[in-house]
């Protein structure tokens, strides 16, 4: 499970798998108190619908958000961080497409240090 295998590279973190269906109709467990009690969110979804609802939340309550999936046979990943990168609801350029482009994939890097920076030394202001 992938939460034991970060807890036993960071057993200082507290993680909670959930397996629940992410979505308008179970914000009796995804609630306010849910979203606004969280540092980061990791989604590992597998619908559109679904990775739309949790950016939006992440969004709306200005949390980090490692957005991952496939492509096809291809796999993306997309850091958003509050107010310093597009959304995954926006113009979704992923780390993926830097690369099929055969560009620098220098932006990928830039956006993990950022993320990291955020879950790990501040919390993100308002404003």
């Amino acid at each position: 499970m992938a939460s034991a295998a970060a807890q036993d590279i960071n057993p200082a973190l507290k993680v909670r798998a959930l397996q629940n269906r992410v979505s308008p109709d179970s914000e009796n467990v995804f609630d306010d108190t849910f979203w606004a009690n969280l540092d980061v969110v990791v989604n590992a979804l597998d619908n559109v619908n679904a990775r739309l609802y949790v950016d939006s939340r992440c969004v709306y309550f200005c949390k980090p958000l490692l957005e991952s999936g496939t492509l096809g046979p291809k796999c993306n990943t997309q850091m958003v961080i509050p107010r310093m990168t597009e959304n995954y609801g926006g113009l979704r350029v992923s780390c993926w497409t830097w690369h099929l482009l055969n560009t620098v994939v220098t932006p990928c890097q830039h956006q993990k240090e950022i993320l990291l920076d955020l879950c790990f030394n501040a919390r993100c202001a308002s404003g």
